[in-house]
């Protein structure tokens, strides 16, 4: 006959607790992380649904007379001020290393590790090239490298654009973002896109880092 004494039995139950409790939290885990996968998918589908909405508002307003370009053009910032807030909501990706820059593109304006607002203005120059200018956004800790407004270049060869550094307000006060500069990319680009990664291009400009105020 097998004896078990009583301290035995109370050492097996409170390791039969123990397993218990670590089922019970790895569940509540689980679902946590199913929802916010599901919150995640949520996002993708609302920043895809803005950028064709973008898409759709950039042809209305080339074919557009002059005295509704400016409706359009409002409702279009007002989209992208939507789209921050899903851009600052994706999730944290895997890390991606700075790409050399190329060509004769530069960001003169902000300076690096300086401070910026929700609508930071971005200025710099480019040689040998008169095409637009893409600057593209990264909030740093997450996947989304936002492609912004295109600025165009002037006859000097100065381009500038004003982007958006996270969603308006208080938020996102504090948080670090990485500005990249770009022309002539290997594939079409056009604003409101986000990318997996910065994008290849011929002209690519030094990586700027902002923190938001």
């Amino acid at each position: 006959m097998i004896k078990i004494s009583l301290s035995n039995i109370g050492k097996l139950l409170i390791g039969i607790a123990f397993i218990l409790l670590i089922v019970t939290e790895y569940e509540k885990y689980r679902l946590a992380q199913k929802e916010k996968d599901e919150i995640r998918q949520k996002i993708k589908l609302l920043a895809q649904t803005l950028k064709n909405t973008i898409k759709i508002l950039d042809e209305l307003y080339e074919k557009s007379p002059r005295s509704i370009q400016k409706e359009v053009k409002d409702a279009k910032n007002q989209l992208l001020e939507g789209l921050a807030a899903a851009v600052m909501d994706f999730p944290k990706g895997a890390s991606v290393s700075i790409p050399q820059a190329q060509g004769r593109i530069e960001i003169l304006s902000p300076q690096n590790d300086s401070q910026a607002g929700d609508r930071a203005f971005v200025e710099g120059t480019i040689s040998g090239y008169n095409g637009k200018v893409w600057v593209v956004v990264h909030p740093v800790g997450t996947s989304a490298f936002w492609v912004q407004p295109n600025a165009d270049i002037t006859e000097n060869g100065k381009w500038s654009v004003n982007v958006y550094l996270g969603r308006p307000g208080n938020i996102d006060i504090g948080k670090r973002f990485e500005i990249m500069a770009v022309a002539n990319p290997a594939q079409e680009i056009r604003t409101g896109i986000i990318l997996e990664n910065w994008p290849e291009a011929g002209w690519r400009s030094q990586v700027i880092n902002v923190v938001r105020k």
